[in-house]
């Protein structure tokens, strides 16, 4: 289907045959697809969000502390009470602000509660979300992210809020042991497969080589990179060293497992990091070369630690992606369909981490719904775009908080909104089709930046 590099591709796998989940497209045929869509009569809703997201965030307050800038617990008005009972000792840690959410449109609750600006003295910078996205959707927390920094915490055993909000707590009031100096970069590199040669080679090892100074220099980097990055591998990297000290940081890049809704595995396995000796299909009783929720127990833990996971699903899944109605074949609709959840859902890896008994994960940073490969490289200059991920990822190493250090999506994806709106109304100003490979990489670019969540308090940070 013509040259790799003027194909767009999604970066998952089916579960199941372990084949792409979705057949990659060209950049002619996503544009054409979504000027269909974003035709004025059905696009004035989405005009109105762009408009707003031309306000780009003022740095007049330190975000990058906690205390100053605000933090807040925002949950559902039915379930209030049970959940400031469990997150206790959060609240208070954090002398934060409890919010409450009763199904109003987004637009007008933030309005309400003065969520539309950054002005810590009206509206906290921090929020975490308590409870599941059929309470709180998604869709409030990609909007308030544009600005704040914003996590969510969601486990299936209220026990487990209780578990997290104490060793959050511990490990700020030094409660608990330090984390060794250790940072792991994982990355597959499957034979014939282009997205991940591209994870690999274009994303994972530049930012090894080009971490700034301002990250400390006697931090380890552990890099498990094409053959090298098992299963079994990944799993020893995150033991203890010599001093009992575990890693503070992984980085993943690959491939997320793709499972279909009609499967009642799916919440289980959706979004399980996929290995360089995985075998399909994928199944709970079967997952070689693949990390799940249920490795958690097995040896897969990241005490303290920090995750950032680039793979499909890695955060969670849309019962209505946006990515499907896009897609311009129906071939490739009926694909990307499949793999949506019943409803939606935060992936089972990252809540397990979180709840570990054996010591729980500090936060992940995950993808909701499909991850592209070409949210860092250019079609144009054929260039790494790994800013976002570089900033990210040494503000995090520089024990910033973890919601402040992905901030560096959130402006980039406000940056590519403003972009992609104004070749929108070009086009109907002028009559004139905006050139496909720049639009098209504007929509993928500015969709995939959105969808980068924190699953966790954005408000912690790595203690070494």
């Amino acid at each position: 289907m013509g040259n790799q590099k003027s194909l767009l591709y999604l970066n998952g796998l089916d579960a199941t045959t372990g084949h792409l989940l979705a057949a990659p497209t060209t950049y002619e045929e996503l544009m054409q697809q979504v000027l269909k869509i974003f035709a004025p009569e059905q696009r004035r809703e989405e005009q109105e969000s762009y408009r707003m997201e031309r306000f780009a965030p003022f740095d007049e307050y330190k975000l990058d502390d906690p205390a100053l800038a605000g933090w807040g617990l925002l949950v559902h008005a039915e379930e209030a009470e049970i959940m400031q009972e469990r997150l206790a000792s959060l609240i208070a840690h954090r002398q934060g602000r409890v919010l409450l959410y009763r199904d109003e449109p987004i637009c007008e609750w933030k309005e309400k509660n003065c969520a539309d600006t950054i002005n810590p003295d009206r509206f906290p910078f921090y929020i975490l979300i308590a409870g599941n996205p059929t309470r709180i959707p998604f869709e409030l927390q990609f909007s308030l992210a544009v600005l704040h920094a914003v996590g969510r915490i969601d486990f299936d055993d209220p026990n487990d809020y209780v578990r997290y909000a104490k060793e959050v707590v511990d490990r700020e009031n030094e409660l608990t042991p330090t984390l060794g100096k250790r940072a792991v970069f994982f990355a597959p590199r499957h034979p014939g497969d282009y997205p991940t040669s591209q994870s690999s080679q274009r994303l994972v090892r530049p930012l090894l080589d080009q971490l700034p100074a301002s990250v400390s220099a006697d931090i380890k980097f552990d890099a498990l990179i094409g053959y090298a990055a098992t299963k079994d591998r990944l799993i020893a990297s995150l033991g203890a060293d010599e001093s009992g000290q575990t890693p503070a940081f992984l980085f993943s890049a690959g491939h997320g497992a793709a499972v279909a809704s009609a499967d009642f595995s799916q919440r289980t396995l959706q979004g399980s990091i996929v290995c360089q000796d995985c075998e399909f299909p994928l199944t709970p009783q079967r997952r070689q070369g693949f990390i799940s929720g249920y490795d958690v127990s097995e040896g897969f833990s990241l005490p303290g630690g920090i995750l950032f996971l680039f793979a499909c699903y890695g955060a969670g899944t849309r019962a209505h992606s946006d990515f499907v109605r896009f897609m311009p074949t129906e071939t490739g609709r009926q694909q990307l369909k499949a793999t949506q959840g019943k409803e939606d859902f935060v992936a089972s890896l990252p809540k397990a981490l979180l709840a570990n008994p054996k010591g729980g994960a500090a936060a992940v940073v995950g993808h909701v719904d499909p991850a592209w490969v070409h949210s860092f490289i250019g079609p144009i200059t054929k260039e790494r775009r790994i800013d976002p991920f570089g900033f990210t990822i040494a503000r995090i190493l520089r024990n910033n908080p973890v919601g402040f250090a992905v901030t560096a999506f959130n402006q980039r994806y406000s940056d590519l909104s403003v972009d992609l709106l104004s070749l929108i109304e070009d086009k109907e100003e002028t009559g004139q089709l905006p050139d496909s490979l720049n639009f098209s990489d504007l929509w993928v670019c500015r969709n995939d930046a959105q969808n980068y969540v924190i699953v966790g308090d954005p408000a912690v940070h790595l203690r070494f």
